[in-house]
């Protein structure tokens, strides 16, 4: 070996060693676990026990101006999991009559007890009803075959938006 390689050999063993060798025993490199617990807080939930509508026609007098109209109700529970500014809305109120969607008007209305819920209502845990009415029309009125009359109405609950 010529004198370079020796050199080279002997200043690499001590980069290596200076390297290996700088961290003392007194030197902490690791820290042990540490854990934590936080109270995850449980969901908000709007549930129903309902698997159809329960569906009511009102009495109407024959010669009436008003046709048919059918009141529907879902009624569904609200846990808010302590959020105090959520909406409840009825979801795609939809009616159809022997099977084709009907004319006249299909509207939907949220109550607690029987009391309207507006945008101004807080939303607390408890029962409310999502309420359909439908009120079928002269068009309707030409179009009945069988008489069935299919109401479907859904619910959400969201987070209030501010205007």
């Amino acid at each position: 070996m010529n004198k370079k390689t020796i050199l080279g050999l002997l200043t690499g063993a001590a980069i290596v060693a200076a390297t290996t060798g700088s961290y003392a025993a007194w030197d902490k490199l690791t820290v042990n676990s540490v854990s934590g617990t936080v109270s995850i807080s449980k969901p908000v939930q709007l549930t129903t026990t309902a698997t159809t509508l329960t569906l009511n026609e009102a009495q109407r007098t024959v010669g009436s101006d008003v046709g048919p109209t059918v009141t529907a109700e879902l009624p569904v529970t609200v846990d808010t999991a302590n959020h105090d500014n959520l909406t409840l809305e009825a979801v795609s109120p939809t009616a159809t009559l022997d099977g084709t969607a009907v004319n006249g008007s299909v509207t939907a209305e949220v109550y607690q007890d029987d009391q309207k819920v507006n945008d101004a209502t807080k939303i607390m845990d408890g029962e409310y009803k999502i309420k359909v009415t439908v009120v079928l029309d002269d068009v309707d009125a030409a179009r009945v075959n069988e008489g069935s009359l299919a109401v479907s109405v859904g619910a959400a609950l969201s987070e209030k938006t501010e205007n």
